[in-house]
């Protein structure tokens, strides 16, 4: 277990200093599409980037031992027409057909703190989308045509698009950092990382565009508005959950300063004293 998290710590190193400008301390890109998109600028780089995720599935199936069944489980490879059923389709693909650009994500680019957290997930208990999928819309990418070979970096997220990052960030860590090479992968990271490479997706197209904009956005929206616990209920927690509350609250305001504000000592410092108020309040009162 410590292994693979010291492999998403070298991976979250490897995004700060190619992202991080070292004199200023200010990001260079504004979110990780937009790295990505400048990373892989040509169509050559596109395509030897693709050949490099061909390559590192084939390694880490090697590193694994893997059985002829798994090595040569089928995955979607040509674009397919809209399922008949109204539950939609599973399909199984490969993280060089997922795009990395916010044009192709339904909902934009994902907050960076969630794309970390989904790498530090990711290489300790792994990729599940087998049990939570990504949810796929090819009619996004005007060169995914029905019938021909899924183009790479072109099958559209609707939802799921901060997986996908995270996944395409850690495969290419362990590409430019030569994870194979350097013996860095075992057997059990390396099955980690070929959940990152293999992604399973519900393909549900709605009507049209429009509908299927509302329906990804009103999904998002029911998330965000579910009841959150009341001041009284606060007030009635045992004291180590309060405390728990709160440092949880902390945490979280750390992570979502947006990061080319100048001012993020001042701001973090006056939440502090902010939720320290909370805190003896909460504490006289339980």
């Amino acid at each position: 277990m410590a292994a693979m998290a010291n492999l998403a710590d070298l991976a979250l190193r490897y995004v700060h200093e190619q992202t991080i400008d070292a004199h200023s301390g200010q990001p260079r890109y504004c979110d990780v599409p937009t790295f990505l998109k400048a990373k892989f600028d040509t169509s050559q780089k596109i395509a030897d980037h693709g050949a490099a995720l061909r390559k590192l599935e084939a390694d880490v199936l090697r590193i694994m031992g893997a059985s002829p069944v798994v090595r040569g489980k089928p995955y979607t490879k040509d674009v397919p027409a809209d399922p008949t059923s109204e539950e939609g389709e599973m399909h199984f693909l490969r993280i060089w057909q997922i795009a990395y650009v916010e044009q192709l994500s339904m909902k934009g680019a994902s907050p960076a703190h969630a794309v970390k957290s989904c790498m530090q997930v990711f290489m300790s208990k792994g990729c599940r989308t087998e049990k939570i999928p990504i949810e796929v819309l090819y009619k996004l990418s005007s060169q995914a045509s029905i019938g021909n070979p899924v183009p790479d970096f072109q099958v559209g997220i609707s939802n799921g698009f901060a997986v996908t990052s995270a996944c395409h960030l850690l495969c290419l860590t362990a590409i430019e950092k030569d994870w194979v090479g350097q013996g860095l992968l075992s057997s059990s990271s390396a099955e980690k990382l070929l959940r990152c490479i293999r992604l399973q997706g519900m393909y549900e197209p709605q009507a049209d565009l429009t509908v299927q904009v509302y329906t990804t956005l009103s999904s998002k929206n029911l998330a965000a508005q579910r009841m959150r616990p009341s001041v009284l209920q606060m007030l009635t927690l045992p004291k180590s959950q309060w405390l728990f509350s709160c440092l949880a609250l902390i945490h979280l305001n750390a992570k979502v300063w947006p990061p080319c504000r100048p001012s993020k000592a001042e701001w973090f410092t006056e939440n502090c004293k902010n939720l320290a108020q909370r805190i003896d309040f909460g504490l006289q009162q339980v």
